[in-house]
Order: C-alpha cells, then sequence, then structure tokens
C-alpha cells in the first residue's frame, strides 16, 4: 500500500544512501523545500550547510543551520507550523520569514536567561569555554549556546517545569573541571563557572 506523503517547508539532504528523494506518485510538495541533490522537483537544491547532529536544546537531537545556510528565511509564510522540532516559537506573530526544516534558528537573547548567556558569549569569545571534539569543537559550542537559549524561551513563555529539565540536560553537557567524558560538549577555565551559573538558575526558577 503506498502512503501519500506532503513535504512542507522541509530540508532533505545528506542521505547515507545517495539519493535525497524518490517519487513515486505520491508525494507533493507545498511551499518551499530544499532536496540536496535536486531531485523531486523542488525549488532548492544544493548544500543546505547544516551543523552535526547535537542536542540543540528540546527532547530531541536536531541539525542546527549554519549562518549563511540557504534555508534560512527561505519558506512561505503560508505553510510555516508554529515551533520548530525544539519547540521553539518561530517569528510568525511578527509576520517575519521561518526557516526551512526542524531548527528555526533565531537572535536575540531571552532576557530570564540573558546574565548567563552574556557569561557564556564573553568567555567564550577569549577562549575560557571551549568546545569538545576537533573538527565539531565549533558546532558544539553553539549547540550549548542553543540549549541555554531554549531553556530561557520556555521560561520566558511560562513553561518553567520545561525550562527546568532542559537546565538539567544542559549541565550534563558541560565539563567544569577540565576531565571530559563523551556526554560533554564543553569545557575550559571558566565552564565551572558556567555551570554553577546553570545550578543558580534552577534555584532562582525553583526547579524542583
Amino acid at each position: 500500500m503506498r502512503v501519500e506523503v506532503k513535504l512542507s517547508n522541509s530540508l532533505i539532504a545528506n542521505s547515507k544512501r545517495g539519493g535525497d528523494c524518490k517519487n513515486e506518485g505520491l508525494l507533493t510538495l507545498q511551499g518551499v523545500n530544499l532536496i540536496e541533490d535536486g531531485r523531486c522537483d523542488a525549488p532548492l537544491s544544493g548544500d543546505p550547510k547544516l551543523a552535526p547532529l547535537f542536542d540543540n536544546g528540546g527532547h530531541t537531537p536536531t541539525h542546527a543551520l549554519l549562518t549563511d545556510s540557504p534555508a534560512l528565511n527561505a519558506a512561505d509564510k503560508n505553510y510555516c507550523v508554529a515551533i520548530d522540532q525544539r519547540n521553539v516559537l518561530r517569528p510568525l506573530q511578527t509576520n517575519a520569514e521561518c526557516d526551512l526544516g526542524a531548527f528555526e534558528r533565531l537572535d536575540g537573547i531571552p532576557i530570564s536567561i540573558e546574565s548567563v548567556m552574556q557569561f557564556f558569549d564573553q568567555q567564550v569569545e577569549i577562549g575560557a569555554i571551549i568546545g569538545l571534539g576537533t573538527k565539531t569543537a565549533a558546532n558544539r559550542v553553539e549547540a550549548m549556546r542553543n540549549q541555554l537559549f531554549v531553556a530561557g524561551h520556555y521560561k520566558n513563555r511560562n513553561k518553567t517545569s520545561a525550562a527546568c529539565a532542559q537546565l538539567v540536560r544542559t549541565f550534563k553537557h558541560i565539563d567544569p573541571d577540565n576531565t571530559p567524558d563523551v556526554t560533554d560538549m564543553v569545557t575550559g577555565s571558566a565552564a565551572g563557572q558556567l555551570a554553577d551559573q546553570v545550578m543558580a538558575l534552577r534555584t532562582e526558577w525553583l526547579c524542583k
């Protein structure tokens, strides 16, 4: 039995078996879709410029969009869903453009986590917080920032239990004492302070 599939403002790329899309007559494309190999008559093709699959906040790993991704602000507003895969609100209420795929890249800092994110950015800039890995170090730093953003985003929406749960998951990805393990994303001389600030937020937000 064939299943009808509709793609709306979607992004398909990096298929491990080769061939990103196969249309057997039951595929409908709505809005703007990016299919890397150009199949299935998608309006956009080519490298979508994605970060590796990491914990960018929320309950499932995602591929973050890099700053020069063609998926940024490329979606058709008529088919934009209200939230991304991380339960982050897309900017529909401001009539702004939304991004293709599962990850909405947003600028700005949620006020509820402003001091922690500013500290994080400052320490990254001076090299006191660094990412782990070789090819993925910068992407891990970005993923940690995305996690902090998501926690603040939840809190700003009065989703305190979700915000607190995100802080717990974020804390587990910080190496505070220069003994990183496979679950850690960032380390460095200021990583311990970052961990302390994340724990302090849990107290401030009355997390259980």
